[in-house]
């Protein structure tokens, strides 16, 4: 990784290590849609996503970041306070949220037009994002744009909806997750909270809390270069991955990261390490997986069509195959031209065994 260019954020930068019920619950939720297109997540996310059925689902994943949206601006400390407040939300916040992250972008047509005229909104978004979906290799579904546009610009439906969803979600399935994750939780907030983050970049609080080298990541830099203060909340559901975005608080950026404990830092129990065990080896519990990394053990280093190529795979079935596999740090990717390609990390492997002759040997 030598030859990527990076800029490093300020070395000043804060870091601020907590437990959000609300947001964390809210960020479950959002995982509830990606469950077909990350492998690897918790399975409280795929059993929850095929018991509330394709229609729920649906509906779920379009109040999700309207969700996120409000909670920028409600302050609850618990779920149930969070579902209490929204019954006072003033409807009109809802379209706000449909436009609130495009107002800076470059020639947005202005907020009465974006919500008043499907096509404008339609044909902006597609320019906006069109480039950003053909470069994960997908394709842009505008019938589902259209769709959120046409529930969103109803702002009174959206609420109606939202007060019968969330209550119904904590009732039935996320009280009981939140009573069996917060303890866990709880321990590593407290064991992060302990390290000396300091001296650190952003960039060195990032892979020291998350386990993520980050570096070299072209949509990280410019973000970074901006932020004073990282904060990182733990989720029992995210397996390898982070979730992050801009928070309302200025030049504060938050990430999400799969629950796992700090290196070369006791733990009270072995929650946490067993999570994050079972997160390295249900990397590995797959025979694509593993013949990827077989096949790195054969070559320096491989691109995705290689691999596509070699293993007969979709560009969707590769893409996620090696995003688990990169996530779970068994891979370093880095960008060839436009293309992305994989080095074994060795290291990786040897703690992973190391971890698991630990565990064995405590349990």
């Amino acid at each position: 990784m030598a030859d990527w260019d990076f800029i490093l954020a300020p070395s000043t930068v804060a870091v601020e290590i907590r437990l959000d019920e609300v947001g964390t619950l809210i960020n479950s939720l959002k995982m509830l849609s990606a469950e077909d297109f990350h492998s690897g997540l918790h399975e409280w996310i795929s059993r929850t996503a095929a018991e509330i059925g394709e229609e729920r689902l649906k509906l779920n994943q379009q109040l999700c970041n309207v969700c996120e949206h409000l909670h920028a601006d409600i302050q609850a400390d618990s779920f149930p306070e969070f579902i209490q407040a929204l019954k006072k939300v003033n409807p009109d916040s809802v379209g706000e949220y449909v436009v609130s992250w495009m107002r800076e972008k470059p020639n947005y047509p202005g907020d009465e037009a974006m919500l008043t005229s499907r096509e404008t909104y339609l044909n902006y978004v597609y320019a906006l994002m069109n480039e950003h979906y053909t470069s994960k290799g997908e394709t842009m579904d505008l019938d589902e744009w259209g769709e959120n546009w046409d529930f969103f610009t109803q702002p009174a439906l959206v609420m109606e909806k939202l007060n019968e969803h969330l209550p119904f979600m904590w009732e039935h399935y996320l009280k009981a997750e939140w009573k069996r994750v917060k303890p866990m939780l709880e321990e590593a907030v407290d064991a992060f909270s302990t390290l000396d983050y300091s001296n650190m970049t952003a960039y060195d609080a990032i892979e020291a809390v998350t386990g993520r080298n980050m570096r070299g990541r072209d949509f990280f830099e410019e973000k970074l270069e901006r932020m004073e203060k990282l904060v990182f909340i733990p989720n029992a559901h995210l397996g390898p991955y982070i979730s992050w975005g801009e928070s309302h608080v200025q030049r504060t950026f938050i990430f999400f990261f799969g629950a796992r404990p700090p290196k070369n830092v006791k733990m009270k129990s072995t929650a946490l390490s067993r999570s994050e065990l079972l997160v390295r080896l249900n990397a590995l519990a797959d025979e694509t997986r593993l013949k990827m990394i077989e096949l790195l053990t054969q070559n320096e280093e491989m691109c995705a069509q290689d691999f596509i190529t070699t293993l007969d795979l979709s560009q969707s079935s590769a893409s996620r195959h090696l995003r688990q596999l990169t996530a779970s740090g068994y891979l370093t990717e880095r960008r060839r031209d436009v293309a992305k390609c994989y080095t074994l990390n060795p290291d990786r492997i040897e703690d992973t065994v190391r971890a698991l002759k630990e565990f064995l040997r405590k349990s």
